[in-house]
């Protein structure tokens, strides 16, 4: 790093001190932090052999950018390490391509994007796709998801009296939502469904509406083919807000198996949940999610003879709606998660990881 860092710096007494500090100017998600001391902020740009003044990337609708520096500081702060950079470095050059449309992070509906790492660097650094993968205890998972909020909120205002009006908030930007996918498996990766080749570096950001323990799915004993697990996730795909984008399925290895069995692909399962996830008219009427042509006030729409019988298909109602299929979990138990995404405008987008000194 041949350039200074330029960031003002603070004077205190001790890493209590510049907690409190930090708390105290707004910089933090509400937890403790590492205090980012201008050799720890200049180890992680060494390591990523960059400059401080770098743009990570720009985001258009607030004329603001993220340059490597600040990007540093906030990954320090959150305790990452500086292997974990580079994964913290590809989440944010997705957030800010114009495919993802992060504005819509700003919704009164608290959206939040999830995160799948693909490729070796996943195991390299320690991410965890086993046990527990959604939930705390693995410091790559968790410190990278933090870096990318605290960078979000430092860098780009995302925050609440910023420029984020959720209503409810979003539990899941704690944890970060970042999780690799088990690759242990016939099954391609997801980075392979994105288009890039096996064994590809890769994170994907995906916009999420809600947080996906609310579709938490249990293979109950008498489902146990490839056939009828896919009915019961159409069902469920079918469920709450029938809305377009892109969804992805997160699959557990007990829950993949008859599948592997029988010998589905992952665009078989995708092909499945285009067909047949649908809604009845009926149902979508009571749930105000039917368009009525000359609008409606005043509660319910009428549900006409007919209605329980007369279906909408959800990928050929709805504009962009497609399934990624990710497996992630441990192999304990047939479950599988629905990541259901904020349904206008943006779009899922892959980028690749770059290890240091690798060329853009």
């Amino acid at each position: 790093m041949a350039k200074p860092i330029s960031s003002r710096q603070v004077e205190v007494d001790d890493a209590f001190a510049a907690m409190e500090h930090a708390w105290d100017q707004g910089w933090t998600d509400g937890l403790p932090i590492v205090p980012p001391t201008p050799d720890r902020v200049a180890a992680f740009l060494d390591y990523l052999q960059v400059e401080p003044d770098q743009v990570i990337g720009e985001y258009w609708v607030r004329n603001r950018g993220i340059t490597a520096e600040k990007m540093a500081i906030n990954s320090v702060m959150a305790g990452c390490k500086a292997e974990y950079m580079p994964v913290v470095v590809a989440a944010l050059e997705a957030l800010t391509d114009p495919e993802f449309r992060l504005n819509h992070i700003a919704s009164t509906s608290s959206p939040w994007p999830a995160f799948v790492v693909n490729g070796p660097i996943a195991e390299e650094i320690g991410l965890n796709n086993g046990l527990y993968v959604m939930g705390p205890g693995r410091r790559a998972n968790a410190t990278i998801g933090r870096a990318i909020s605290l960078t979000l909120a430092n860098c780009l205002d995302a925050r609440a009296g910023g420029v984020q009006q959720g209503a409810m908030g979003n539990p899941c930007r704690m944890g970060g939502m970042v999780i690799a996918e088990r690759e242990d498996t016939p099954w391609e990766p997801l980075s392979a469904m994105r288009g890039f080749e096996r064994g590809t570096n890769t994170v994907t950001a995906l916009s999420t509406m809600e947080a996906p323990v609310d579709t938490r799915i249990y293979q109950m004993p008498h489902v146990t083919t490839a056939e009828g697990l896919s009915a019961v996730l159409a069902e469920h795909l079918s469920e709450g807000w029938f809305c377009p984008g892109t969804h992805m399925v997160l699959l557990s290895p007990s829950y993949q198996r008859p599948y592997l069995e029988e010998e589905w692909t992952k665009a078989d399962l995708a092909k499945y949940l285009e067909e047949h996830t649908r809604s009845s008219v009926a149902r979508l009427k009571r749930k105000g999610r039917f368009p009525d042509e000359q609008g409606h006030v005043g509660g319910v729409p009428t549900v006409d003879p007919g209605d329980e019988d007369r279906y909408v298909y959800h990928a050929q109602s709805q504009s962009k709606t497609e399934y990624l299929i990710a497996v992630a979990g441990g192999d304990v138990g047939a479950f599988a998660m629905i990541f259901k995404p904020y349904p206008v405008g943006p779009s899922p987008v892959t980028k690749v990881i770059r290890l240091p000194g690798e060329p853009a």
